[in-house]
């Protein structure tokens, strides 16, 4: 086992020993220890994924570790090397320190080598760069604002979104229309990454609360775009008529996945999930793709909670 999941999982294990007779029963036939065990099962799914190769399924897991509460693994194990990350992992790389940083000035120098990566028009994961300021919820100015103004008219549409998540940021009131409009693209690239931005915006506008609900109706299960339109509408709660049917379709990909559509039903599920609804992803703890492990461990963690050592 990799050295730091090792010292992780024991210090973890010891963490939970001492303080199972403290955890209350969760629900109905729920003993104190099993919800412990299978908090435990979920952490260290998760930790195994991030000692892993690097790849797009490790950082799903490192965001899952952060969220809940694991910061200082994601930390432990991104910084080493840093410096010499190359793309396309190299931004999320420093996306997941700068989140995890406990000190400000170096969340601030990883965000800055970021924005960096945003101002060169020849670097292969600018876009991606782009995406993760926004997440962050990064304010830009300056040349930077000026290259996701020229990024905004991008032929590619789905391209072109990432330059106006990053104007509706700074507060550009041409943002959010064009970003909408994206949501009845006849292209699904360009309609799931409206609703990925639209779930990380989270605008308080009926408009656009209305404009996704009907995207949601029309969006076809098995498309590319579908959990992460649904997904959206459920989190905004775009119409609460709608909502049942919304969570009945996401559930079913939750049941028959793939793995990544399965990973992004969930973190839209889980916001409404109790203790009875973990029967439905216990079972992909142990499911070959990461992505369904991930899903599946962050289910858990959100509704349970973990131990804290």
């Amino acid at each position: 086992m990799n050295p730091l999941l090792r010292r992780i999982c024991l210090g973890f294990a010891a963490g939970l020993l001492a303080l199972a007779p403290l955890f209350p029963v969760r629900s109905a036939g729920e003993t104190a220890s099993e919800a412990v065990g299978l908090s435990a099962r979920a952490q260290v799914a998760l930790l195994q994924i991030l000692a892993e190769k690097t790849s797009w399924e490790q950082m799903h897991a490192s965001e899952a570790l952060i969220v809940c509460g694991d910061g200082e693994a994601v930390h432990q194990r991104f910084l080493p090397g840093a410096d010499r990350a190359e793309a396309p992992f190299r931004t999320s790389i420093w996306r997941m320190l700068a989140w995890s940083a406990t000190d400000p000035a170096e969340r601030n120098r990883w965000i800055a080598r970021i924005e960096a990566v945003a101002l060169m028009p020849a670097a292969t994961d600018r876009f991606t760069a782009v995406e993760i300021l926004c997440k962050f919820h990064h304010r830009l100015r300056g040349p930077a604002l000026a290259q996701v103004q020229g990024m905004s008219r991008d032929p590619v549409q789905a391209h072109a979104l990432f330059g106006w998540w990053a104007l509706a940021v700074a507060d550009d009131p041409a943002a959010l229309p064009k970003i909408t409009e994206a949501l009845a693209s006849g292209d699904s690239a360009a309609r799931g990454q409206a609703g990925s931005i639209l779930r990380w915006l989270r605008p308080d506008d009926a408009s656009t609360r209305e404009r996704l609900a009907r995207a949601a109706d029309r969006e076809a299960p098995g498309s590319p775009a579908f959990t992460s339109v649904v997904g959206a509408a459920v989190i905004l709660n775009a119409d609460p008529s709608h909502e049942t049917q919304w969570r009945a379709e996401l559930e079913d990909v939750v049941r028959q996945g793939p793995g990544r559509p399965r990973w992004a039903a969930c973190q839209a599920l889980m916001l409404g999930y109790t203790p009875a609804d973990l029967a439905k992803v216990t079972r992909f703890l142990d499911a070959p793709d990461p992505d369904s492990r991930t899903g599946a461990a962050w289910v858990i963690l959100h509704v349970l909670g973990r131990p804290r050592a």
